[in-house]
């Protein structure tokens, strides 16, 4: 019973690990991802300064949760959320 207890906590601190570790390496590459697009998106717009839909858009005052969103027509989209902790 207790080598039972003990190999189960090993599986999940195991599972933890990995799982943290997952996130790590998607987030970075989820911000490859994006940089990559949003660089592509400017460029673009750069060709097509007056298209009526097409920009880089940002909703947010600093202090809670901000969002951008750069789109043009052929490269695509980018949405991101950031949540601003602090104490005020």
């Amino acid at each position: 019973m207790k080598a039972k207890l003990v190999l189960s906590v090993a599986v999940l601190l195991a599972h933890i690990s990995l799982a943290a570790d997952l996130d790590a390496k998607t987030t970075a590459r989820a911000e490859r991802t994006a940089k990559r697009m949003r660089k592509q998106i400017v460029s673009e717009l750069k060709k097509r300064p007056d298209h009526p839909w097409a920009g880089e858009h940002y909703a947010g005052d600093g202090l809670g949760v901000n969002t951008s969103l750069s789109i043009a027509p052929q490269s695509g989209f980018v949405f991101e959320m950031a949540r601003v902790s602090g104490i005020i």
